[in-house]
């Protein structure tokens, strides 16, 4: 059962946050319900805390076209910082929402770059604040109904046919070398797959490099890192995102799940 929080709080109660480790705040457009997002607390200063969504709230590519990319010149990024902002807060939510400067390694377990830093409202985890908050966050995740049975609102996830639902669901399980070898996949080639069984499987991406530029790694249901990542265009997994939470705002417009 969830509570309301206080509406007003002084400072000196800010502290009682520090003890609760799961809040709603902001509402999850990508379900027709419209219900509130579900967050798990990582860590909190003296102002604020940081927030992981408690399931992954939408799947997609790290990434949307061919060429060189990294965290900074993402679709995910760009994403976050835009439309999922619009969409799931309003506008006395999202002035809560603190801008973070992110630290991106400039090499990582195979000597790839992960990019510039950023300055960003809402992220992606690195891989380094997987390892620093591992303990704090659950594997077998629990996947949202609604990206299970075909009613979210974005028709990525509607396919008009069984037969283009089987080629995505081969198609995103697939790690493929290049856009050509998937289009050369023909349809006897690609086998039936069950939609339950695709979606229970998946994991999250992390901001970080895989063996290559091209590759991003994740976070399995096990919630172990696939360190050499998957294709960041071909390649699908689930968004989680992060962000720093102002602690009078989700005083005033938060709930305590």
């Amino acid at each position: 059962m969830m509570r309301r929080m206080k509406k007003t709080m002084h400072l000196n109660e800010f502290e009682a946050l520090d003890d609760l480790d799961c809040f709603s705040f902001g509402r999850d457009y990508f379900s027709n319900s419209n219900r509130r997002l579900q967050w798990l607390r990582l860590d909190s200063n003296e102002d604020s805390i940081l927030l992981l969504s408690r399931q992954i709230i939408y799947i997609d590519s790290f990434h949307d076209r061919e060429g060189d990319f990294d965290w900074s010149t993402s679709y995910v990024r760009k994403f976050f910082n835009s439309e999922f902002m619009h969409m799931c807060f309003r506008d006395n939510e999202s002035r809560g929402i603190r801008i973070t400067d992110l630290h991106n390694e400039k090499e990582n377990l195979f000597c790839v770059s992960g990019g510039p830093d950023t300055r960003d409202y809402v992220f992606l985890l690195s891989f380094e604040q997987f390892q620093k908050y591992q303990e704090d966050i659950p594997g077998s995740l629990s996947i949202p109904l609604h990206l299970m049975n075909g009613t979210a609102k974005n028709d990525y996830f509607i396919p008009d046919t069984e037969q283009q639902k089987q080629r995505r669901l081969y198609y995103e399980s697939i790690d493929y070398d290049s856009v050509e070898e998937v289009n050369n996949t023909k349809d006897e080639d690609v086998p039936v797959t069950s939609v339950s069984s695709f979606y229970s499987n998946l994991g999250w991406w992390l901001r970080t490099p895989g063996i290559d530029s091209r590759e991003y790694m994740f976070v399995d249901r096990y919630n172990h890192v696939c360190e050499k990542g998957i294709n960041g265009i071909l390649g699908v997994q689930g968004y989680r995102p992060a962000m720093w939470v102002s602690k009078s705002a989700l005083a005033r417009f938060g709930e305590v799940a």
